[in-house]
């Protein structure tokens, strides 16, 4: 499913278009919009969409700015222009200010009712009279959350103004987010992408050009198109690509560390026990978080666990789940249903993982037990994955 930008007068406008499992968007009219912004942050979009000239038009209601307003503030991308004829007929191979159009937001389809709707934003299509270019939302936004964490321990000017764009976004303050994002804008006196800037302040690498695809094939016909990704695989996509940016982060060296030596190098998932050896340039177990974002404290020990790298492969696509029972008090891992039905299907054996399934002991967690996982994380993760 996908908002997308269509020639209506001067300046076109933005409508609901397509489809997202057999849910179609002319069945979502008057619906309340909200978006997924990350797995752990659901924010009020302040918009419906309308059967207005044969179409699902998009509208703002009150308090609200436009979805392509809030979704590229929120990305703290250079603002855009409504019209492509006034875009560049060069390549287009950066965003700059009001040198491109955002031509579509995909969207996938997290859940509706008969009230509201909440989407989580895929990807960005921008686009000028001489190209389109992608950028992937899920990885931007696990950028601008990791800066977020890293402004919230700094008293800078340029700290300051990512704390103000951070509060306005989760306080679903829709002017704010546009006006914070400007001032960021501003303090660099840049037309371009500031998210490498930015970076750079904070002597970071530049992860930013991993979130821009360039684009030759035109967008066309997605009306009648339907999501072929299962709701199930969306949200897994959507978490793999926030575990790949929570790794890249300052502070990731430290929280692997700590997580590993909290757990005595010993998987969390099959008990072994595989620290670094003389000669041997890593261990065999890696620190997995649970939760990737800045919002559930990113690099605390409590947001991750120590896992071989067979288990800690399986973890981050599904392949094992970890719960906490509230009444025995106990950590549980287990195979869900539909990935044993795949393996079936597949011919994939998993009895190597199997074996392990059912109450994990207690001897193998953190001797100190305010380190052990964190009960509301996992809960919080498996309401997204699952």
């Amino acid at each position: 499913m996908r908002i997308a930008l269509r020639p209506s007068g001067g300046r076109g406008d933005y409508e609901l278009a397509g489809s997202d499992h057999g849910v179609s968007a002319s069945e979502l009219l008057g619906k309340e919009f909200y978006y997924q912004i990350t797995p752990g942050l659901q924010i009020d979009g302040k918009a419906k969409a309308y059967k207005l000239s044969g179409k699902s038009r998009i509208r703002p209601e009150a308090n609200g700015i436009h979805p392509y307003v809030v979704i590229y503030s929120t990305l703290l991308l250079p603002a855009p222009r409504r019209e492509l004829i006034k875009t560049p007929k060069s390549s287009l191979t950066r965003l700059s200010y009001k040198e491109y159009i955002v031509y579509g937001i995909d969207v996938d389809l997290v859940q509706t009712d008969s009230n509201s709707i909440v989407f989580a934003p895929t990807n960005i299509w921008a686009k000028s009279q001489g190209g389109i270019l992608k950028v992937d939302f899920a990885e931007r936004m696990a950028i601008i959350c990791m800066l977020w964490a890293i402004a919230s321990q700094q008293s800078s000017e340029l700290s300051g103004l990512l704390k103000a764009h951070e509060a306005a976004v989760i306080n679903s303050d829709h002017v704010g987010i546009q006006k914070s994002a400007d001032k960021v804008q501003k303090r660099f006196l840049a037309n371009t992408d500031v998210l490498p800037r930015i970076l750079s302040e904070f002597n970071l690498p530049d992860y930013s050009s991993t979130t821009h695809t360039g684009i030759t094939d035109e967008i066309t016909g997605y009306e009648a198109e339907d999501s072929i990704i299962s709701p199930q695989d969306s949200r897994r996509n959507r978490i793999r690509k926030w575990r790949k940016q929570a790794d890249r982060g300052p502070g990731a060296r430290k929280f692997s560390k700590d997580v590993r030596e909290a757990y005595e190098h010993r998987c969390l998932f099959s008990g072994e026990r595989l620290p670094r050896l003389v000669g041997f340039d890593s261990p065999g177990v890696d620190a997995a978080h649970i939760l990737p974002w800045s919002i559930y404290d990113l690099n605390s020990v409590r947001n991750g666990i120590c896992l071989c790298k067979q288990c800690h492969w399986a973890f981050d696509n599904g392949l094992l789940r970890l719960d906490f029972d509230a009444a025995s008090k106990n950590y549980l891992l287990s195979i869900p249903e539909d990935v044993k039905a795949v393996a079936l299907q597949e011919n994939f054996d998993l009895s190597i993982f199997q074996k392990n399934v059912g109450v994990i002991d207690q001897s193998r967690l953190p001797t100190n037990r305010q380190q052990w996982p964190s009960h509301q994380y996992i809960q919080a993760f498996n309401a997204e994955s699952t």
